[in-house]
């Protein structure tokens, strides 16, 4: 990803407009939400966070009884196999 750089001017309301290359260089899109952190009166940071990703790990350890991915699966495909001889 190239570094843009922009200086965007604070209106007479307190806010900022970002340039619409400037959006699409970050991914944003219509409607999301974009984080700035700041360390003392600098800005430090800029996150924009996709839609989907606010529900990511909401289910973690729920659907796979705390196991890891791959180790999930592996146990499903060795029951799947093993009720597959049983037959």
């Amino acid at each position: 990803m190239k570094s843009i750089t922009i200086t965007p001017k604070i209106s007479s309301q307190g806010q900022i407009t970002l340039p619409a290359k400037f959006l699409k260089e970050i991914g944003a899109q219509k409607g999301q939400r974009i984080t700035l952190r700041s360390a003392g009166k600098n800005l430090v940071e800029l996150d924009s966070e996709l839609p989907f990703m606010k529900y990511a790990g909401m289910a973690k350890g729920q659907i796979t009884n705390g196991m890891d991915a791959a180790e999930y699966i592996r146990k499903m495909r060795d029951e799947d196999d093993n009720r597959m001889f049983q037959q």
